[in-house]
C-alpha cells in the first residue's frame, strides 16, 4: 500500500516542497521516518498515531516507512504533521478499497502541526511556505521541487489569514484532521471552509492603531545637523554614525529615521513579513505595513546579529530588512559584533554555511550607530562637565570601531547637546511629514535613474555605476579632486561622498552634483578624523 502527499519545510527563510511517501506493508508494527529528518520531525509519530486514533480514525498496526524527498536536504520543525497524517490515511484506504484515489483524488498541499487529539496547531514561518508553493520566483532551495495541478493550500486555522496574504491559489483553514478528510473525500463541501465576506477586516483597524505611534521629529530640540543628516540617510538609503555626549538626543533621531522613509510596496512586505514569519515575530498574521526598526543590546552574541547556529536562523541585520538597525552605545559592542557587519553593509547580504547546508539572508538595512567621544561622554564638550577619562581610555574606547567600519558610514555626524534657547524656544518646522515628502520625492527621482537596473537608491552604487550615473559637474569634481589629495581620502572614501553628494543633489532635484553638494558630503566624513 503505498500513497504520497505534499507538505512543505523551511530552509534558512525559504520554504520548500517535500514529497511525503508512505508504504504500508505486513510485519511487526512500526513506524520509521526517513529522509533526513530532525529531532522535530521525528517526534511526529507519536503526534500522529495519537491524533489518527483521537480524531476517529484507524491507525494501521503494520509496518509503515515515511520517506521525505527530497531526501539530501534536512526537514526540521513540525509543519510536516498534517502531509504525513494524511499519507497515511490515504495509503491505509487504498489497502482496503484495492484503488488509487479514494482518500486523495486531488492535489492538495497539506501545512500543519497536529495535537494529539487530532486539531491543528499554527506552525511557523507560514508565509515563506505558501510562497514556495504558488510563486516560482521564491524558490530559492536546490532541488526545488514544483508541483503541477495543485488546486489549494490546506493550513490550520490559525495560519489562515497568514498563508492567505502570500498565496495565489486558494487557502483552506481548518480546525481538525477529521475535518481535513472530508474535505478530501468530498470536495463539495469545500464553501463550508471557505472565508465569510462579512468577517471585519482588521487591517483597517491595525492601520489606525499604527497611525497614533508615529514619532515626529518637531519633537526634538535643535539638533538642525542632524535631522539633515537623517533626511539625507533616508534618501539615499546612507549609513550613519552619530556621535556626542550623553543626553543629546541620538537615539530619539535614531528612532524617528524609520518614519522618514518610504512606505513599504507590497512586494517589500512579502519580503519583511516572510523573515518575520519564520521568526514567530508576525503579529496577528498580518503583513508587515511599517519598516522595522531593530536596537539589539550592546551584549548580543556575534550569531544574534549576524545570523547562524547549529540550525541557521536570521540575526538582528537580517530582521531589519528594509528598515533600520541602530546599534546604540556602539564601542560597548564587542569587536568582533561589529566587524561581523563588514560584509553585509557592502553586499546587503549575509552568507551562512554550516555542515550539510547553506543559506544567504538578505540584510538590506540602514545601519545607524551612536556613541559617545569617550567612555565618560564629556570629552571634547563645551559643557561644564569636565571629562575624567585618560588619554589611554579615550584612544582605546574611540578605536573600538575599526577604520573599515568608520569607512563604511557615509555619514558621520557631531550631536551636541541642545541649549536652553532650542529647549525654551518654538518648534521645529521641519516636521517628520515634511521631510518624509521631500524624501519619496528624491527616492522616485532616484528609480526614474535606475530604471531598468538592480540599483534601489544611490548607496547601492558599485564605482562602475558612479561613473555611469555621479553627472559631477566640473568644478564640483575640481572640488572632489582636491580633497582626495589633501585629505588622503581611501577610493572607498571617494566613492561613498559622491553617493552622499548625488543624494544632496536628488533633494533639491538637480540634475548635477554641484560644489556645495560635494561640500556638505565632505563635512560629513570630516569627524572622522575626530575620532
Amino acid at each position: 500500500m503505498y500513497a504520497k502527499t505534499y507538505g512543505v519545510c523551511i530552509n534558512g527563510i525559504d520554504g520548500y516542497v517535500v514529497t511525503v511517501e508512505v508504504d504500508i506493508s505486513p510485519g511487526l508494527p512500526s513506524f520509521d521516518i526517513v529522509g533526513l529528518p530532525a529531532t522535530s520531525v521525528k517526534e511526529a509519530k507519536e503526534r500522529v498515531r495519537s491524533a489518527i486514533k483521537n480524531g476517529g480514525f484507524e491507525f494501521p498496526m503494520k509496518r509503515i516507512v515515511v520517506n521525505l524527498a527530497p531526501a539530501h536536504i534536512r526537514k526540521d520543525g513540525s509543519s510536516l504533521d498534517l502531509a504525513i497524517a494524511m499519507g497515511i490515511l490515504r495509503a491505509q484506504e487504498e489497502g482496503k478499497s484495492k484503488k488509487r484515489g479514494s482518500v486523495a483524488d486531488s492535489q492538495h498541499v497539506f501545512i500543519g502541526e497536529l495535537s494529539l487529539d487530532g486539531s491543528l496547531q499554527p506552525v511557523i514561518g507560514m508565509l515563506s511556505m505558501v510562497m514556495s508553493v504558488s510563486n516560482p520566483t521564491f524558490h530559492k532551495v536546490e532541488a526545488m521541487q514544483s508541483i503541477s495541478n495543485v488546486q489549494d493550500i490546506i493550513v490550520p486555522k490559525e495560519n489562515r489569514d497568514e498563508a492567505k496574504a502570500g498565496a495565489s491559489l486558494p487557502v483552506l483553514g481548518m480546525s481538525t484532521l477529521a475535518q481535513v478528510v472530508e474535505i478530501v473525500q468530498h470536495p463539495e463541501s469545500i464553501e463550508t471552509y471557505m472565508v465569510p465576506t462579512s468577517e471585519v477586516d482588521e487591517n483597517v483597524l491595525h492601520k489606525e492603531e499604527m497611525a497614533d505611534e508615529i514619532l515626529d521629529l518637531r519633537d526634538v530640540k535643535g539638533q538642525a545637523m542632524g535631522k539633515r543628516a537623517l533626511a539625507i540617510a533616508a534618501a539615499g538609503g546612507h549609513h550613519l554614525l552619530m556621535t556626542g555626549p550623553p543626553g543629546s538626543g541620538k537615539t530619539m533621531l535614531a528612532k524617528r529615521l524609520p518614519y522618514l522613509l518610504p512606505p513599504l510596496s507590497r512586494e517589500e512586505q512579502l519580503e519583511v513579513s516572510r523573515i518575520y514569519s519564520v521568526m514567530g515575530l508576525l503579529t496577528r498574521g498580518r503583513l508587515m505595513e511599517q519598516r522595522p526598526f531593530r536596537s539589539p543590546h550592546h551584549t548580543s552574541t556575534l550569531v544574534a546579529m549576524a545570523g547562524g547556529g547549529q540550525l541557521p536562523r536570521p540575526g538582528e541585520i537580517t530582521l531589519a530588512h528594509k528598515g533600520v538597525l541602530f546599534l546604540d552605545e556602539a564601542p560597548e559592542f564587542r569587536r568582533p559584533v561589529i566587524e561581523v557587519l563588514r560584509q553585509p553593509l557592502e553586499e546587503r547580504q549575509v552568507h551562512i554555511a554550516r555542515i550539510g547546508m547553506a543559506t544567504t539572508y538578505p540584510s538590506d538595512c540602514i545601519v545607524v550607530m551612536a556613541m559617545n567621544p569617550c567612555p565618560c561622554g564629556w570629552f571634547g564638550t563645551n559643557e561644564d562637565h569636565q571629562c575624567t577619562c585618560t588619554a589611554t581610555q579615550i584612544q582605546r574606547y574611540q578605536r573600538a570601531l575599526s577604520g573599515p567600519i568608520l569607512d563604511r558610514m557615509d555619514l558621520i555626524v557631531p550631536i551636541e547637546r541642545p541649549t536652553l534657547t532650542d529647549i525654551h524656544g518654538p518648534k521645529d518646522t521641519m516636521t517628520t511629514s515634511y521631510i518624509r515628502e521631500c524624501v519619496i520625492r528624491a527616492r522616485e527621482i532616484q528609480m526614474k535613474r535606475y530604471k531598468g537596473t538592480n540599483i534601489q537608491v544611490n548607496a547601492h552604487m558599485s564605482h562602475g555605476d558612479i561613473e555611469k550615473f555621479g553627472a559631477l559637474s566640473e568644478k564640483g569634481k575640481e572640488l572632489l579632486d582636491a580633497a582626495f589629495t589633501t585629505l588622503h581620502l581611501s577610493l572607498r572614501s571617494y566613492d561613498r561622498i559622491i553617493k552622499v553628494a548625488r543624494t544632496i543633489a536628488d533633494l533639491e532635484t538637480s540634475d548635477y552634483i554641484e560644489p556645495h553638494h560635494i561640500a556638505e558630503a565632505l563635512s560629513y566624513r570630516q569627524v572622522q578624523e575626530g575620532l
